[in-house]
């Protein structure tokens, strides 16, 4: 998780200032200077504990699958930008809802139709059914907060 952040903020740094010209201060690049030091921290602490083959494989597929992760999360975040900046929050809300909900829909449909057929709806298939509305209900509010803070 540290990972993904860190590589985040430095993608979405970027790109904003390559794409929407954004001008930041002395402060936020050296912010994303430590940022970059902790990652290579990070990417050497996994080298240096994992010392054989298949343990420094697995590690080094998981920081690279890290690393492709945050820098499509920069992405993610910087074209979100743009189109608030470009569109306005409400119809950026609505389109986000309605391809969001799509998306979503149709990966429920084919990633998890077998998960939901064995789901047994006694108390504990409720609580399971309660905890991923739960997460939805969490990630709705936090998709439809975020342009209102941009």
């Amino acid at each position: 998780v540290q990972l993904i952040d860190g590589l985040a903020i430095v993608s979405v740094v970027v790109l904003s200032v390559i794409f929407l010209g954004v001008r930041y201060r002395i402060f936020h690049y050296a912010g994303v200077v430590i940022a970059i030091c902790g990652t290579i921290s990070l990417v050497l602490a996994d080298a240096h504990e994992n010392k054989s083959n298949s343990q420094e494989l697995n590690a080094a597929l998981g920081d690279g699958l890290a690393v492709a992760g945050a820098i499509l999360y920069g992405i993610s975040n910087t074209w979100q930008e743009y189109l608030v900046k470009k569109h306005g929050r409400t119809e950026f809300r609505a389109m986000l809802g309605l391809f969001g909900s799509l998306v979503s829909g149709i990966q429920v449909c084919i990633l998890e139709r077998n998960s939901f057929q064995l789901l047994q709806w006694t108390d504990d298939g409720t609580k399971i059914g309660l905890f991923a509305f739960g997460y939805t209900a969490a990630a709705f509010t936090f998709y439809m907060l975020t342009p209102l803070m941009m």
